[in-house]
């Protein structure tokens, strides 16, 4: 079985490639065909200086592709007709900065440090696009090559599509030249992907006197991300680029953090091990794999969201090696990564997984290299038992009192300690300049595994707490946020146990006083006070977060005589807490505990405070239990400093 899936970077038959579809010509553009060869990496800024004015740059054009679609998400390979609406030359002039231009369309972004022309879909702009007139005559083997550029280094992560077409004339459908097609040009919070593109396009572009090339996108789900059209050469005469050297993915990995082919264009095979929703892992067959335990036999193939293999496929792929670095981190190390693949070509199906690595606690000793598993990345592995250190990860919504999970938590390897943060900056780094020769590092604690649990398609999300037993964890090992990360199979069936339960404090002696403390996590009510711009609960959040306040302080703290609190929004917040405990309490058959509120506020500038409960029921004497003098605010006017963020103030109160 041989099935081919992908085309980014490659050559076809013939001729031109047709960056747009072509629109009336008006007095603001110059669509005189030009010669070849034709250049144009936009270097020049000052040809363009007026929005929607392409005249200044003859043979070039650009559209919004108004009407070409109306649904988000569009595949561009399947458009081939042109825009008719009025007003559809479109031209941003003279921009800045694409992480913050929300306007659709097309845009010159002089003010970035390689200046480009860039395509951004939108409610308007449905599938922009860059068009070319140019003049073949005499001309053959016609070759059209680019660069895309991720422009936005923001958290947007659209899937953003570029297609590549061409016509001859200026009028009729386009044709798509597949081999040119790209699944997503862009990736979240970094502005550094490039694809560079090369076809060869079909003989019948070949000496013409009009052939137009456009490049296209359209308008994708959730935000969309500019993407650069650079480096432009149309010219003839083009032969097939040499085909990619055949490297094994354990030369490709090398035994180093970086690849010793980086930025090469590679052809290598691998066995498709797992999937995730912007590439897929793969791993070379065991009797393929050589006998260097230092260099890893497998690899990530990043291809946006496109997902176009299946586990167990033998799969030859040709690539370019990169080096991934988030640009929100760029002290992180390295994750060597098959990028802008040109061709992804399916050699079998049905094939057995190379079975999984075993960790060990000598792999991940807790004074070893922070990246000792490096002879591991990409590769199937197994831990027989992970004890659970920090639970599992997700988001909260505050007014509805309820979370999210992402799945991911963290976990060692159950034969080893529990960590802990030790004091120090991290290894990764670098020291603040005039820091002294004895400032503490910390190790990063490269004992620690993240688990992505749910990142493989129909994995199971796995809601876990710290000191959970995982057992017959199995997955791939993928790196992200400065750890070695486990991609769980779907098909792996981990046996979980979970941890003791908590124990609550003994029951108080008669002779003895209590005193506790509880962070209540923002505890905020359901009355919106516009001088704070908090979150405002719902009734039903407001209760659910009381009926859990008040289990913690009767069943785990045994209603203590003095409780102190922190993160409360104000003293009718801390009342009605005291109020939901007293009726609990007498429900559930035990003593009222008649707790008294006190709190004063603060200047904090989320709106939360220190207070607390008080035990007011009688002692058996005709007296309280504790009997409050007075309250008082401790260091009101006090000022702290934070070096990141500013100068704050903070303060205490005082229970007499």
């Amino acid at each position: 079985m041989h099935r081919s899936v992908l085309f980014r970077r490659v050559t076809v038959s013939a001729v031109a490639v047709m960056l747009a579809l072509s629109a009336p010509i008006g007095l603001h553009a110059d669509r005189t065909p030009q010669p070849l060869p034709f250049a144009q990496d936009w270097s020049e800024t000052s040809l363009i200086t007026t929005d929607d004015d392409w005249s200044t740059v003859p043979g070039v054009e650009a559209y919004l592709g108004q009407g070409l679609t109306s649904t988000t998400g569009t595949d561009p390979q399947t458009l081939l007709g042109e825009s008719t609406a009025a007003g559809d030359l479109d031209l941003l002039a003279n921009r800045s900065n694409p992480d913050t231009l929300i306007n659709g369309g097309v845009a010159e972004f002089d003010g970035i440090a390689n200046p480009t022309i860039a395509l951004n879909g939108s409610g308007t702009a449905d599938a922009p696009y860059l068009l070319l007139s140019l003049d073949t005559t005499g001309a053959s083997g016609i070759t059209v090559s680019y660069t895309l550029r991720d422009l936005d280094a923001s958290a947007d992560d659209a899937t953003q599509q570029v297609a590549l077409q061409y016509r001859i004339g200026d009028s009729g459908a386009f044709t798509n030249v597949p081999e040119a097609y790209v699944g997503d040009a862009t990736r979240p919070e970094e502005a550094t992907l490039t694809t560079p593109v090369r076809v060869t396009v079909p003989a019948d572009a070949d000496d013409q006197p009009l052939l137009q090339v456009r490049i296209i996108t359209t308008n994708a789900p959730g935000n969309d991300e500019w993407v650069g059209i650079d480096d432009l050469l149309v010219e003839g005469g083009g032969e097939p680029p040499p085909p990619p050297t055949f490297a094994a993915i354990h030369e490709v990995q090398g035994v180093a953090s970086s690849s010793p082919l980086v930025d090469q264009f590679v052809t290598t095979r691998g066995i498709v091990t797992a999937l995730k929703s912007n590439g897929f892992f793969l791993q070379t067959p065991a009797e393929e794999a050589d006998d260097d335990p230092a260099t890893s036999q497998g690899i990530f193939v990043f291809l946006g969201a496109m997902r176009t293999v299946a586990r167990g496929d033998l799969v030859e792929i040709e690539a370019r090696v990169a080096e991934f670095v988030p640009s929100a981190d760029p002290n992180q190390p390295p994750l060597t990564e098959l990028v802008s693949p040109s061709r992804i070509s399916v050699l079998s199906d049905g094939q057995a997984l190379p079975e999984p690595v075993a960790l060990t606690p000598a792999d991940m000793s807790p004074s070893g290299p922070i990246d000792a598993l490096e002879r591991l990345e990409g590769m199937r592995v197994a831990a027989s038992s992970l004890t659970v250190i920090g639970p599992t990860l997700g988001s909260v919504n505050e007014s509805t009192a309820s979370a999210t999970s992402n799945g991911v938590f963290y976990g060692v390897l159950s034969e080893l300690a529990r960590p802990f943060r030790e004091p120090g900056i991290d290894l990764l780094d670098p020291l603040p300049s005039g820091a002294p020769p004895n400032v503490p590092r910390f190790d990063t604690n490269p004992e620690r595994l993240r688990v992505d649990s749910d990142a493989q398609p129909r994995a199971p999300t796995l809601d876990v707490s710290s000191g959970t037993v995982i057992t017959n964890l199995v997955g791939t090992l993928d790196y992200a946020f400065r750890t070695y990360t486990l991609l769980p199979d779907a098909t792996s069936e981990p046996a979980i146990t979970p941890p003791p339960a908590p124990v609550p404090v003994r029951k108080r002696a008669p002779s003895e006083f209590t005193v506790a403390s509880a962070n209540l996590q923002r505890f905020f009510d359901d009355q919106d006070d516009p001088s704070l711009g908090e979150p405002v609960l719902s009734d039903a959040a407001l209760q659910t977060r009381l009926e859990k306040a008040s289990l913690l302080i009767r069943a785990h703290l045994d209603t203590p005589d003095i409780l102190g609190v922190v993160e409360v929004e104000n003293v009718e917040t801390l009342a009605a807490l005291a109020a939901r405990v007293g009726a609990d309490a007498v429900a559930a058959g035990e003593p009222d505990p008649e707790y008294g509120a006190y709190l004063v506020e603060g200047n904090d500038p989320g709106g939360i405070d220190v207070g607390f409960l008080v035990k007011g029921m009688d002692a058996g004497n005709g007296q309280p239990r504790v009997a409050v003098t007075r309250v008082t605010q401790e260091g009101a006017t006090a000022t702290y400093v934070n070096p990141n963020t500013g100068r704050w103030r903070q303060c205490s109160i005082a229970l007499r």
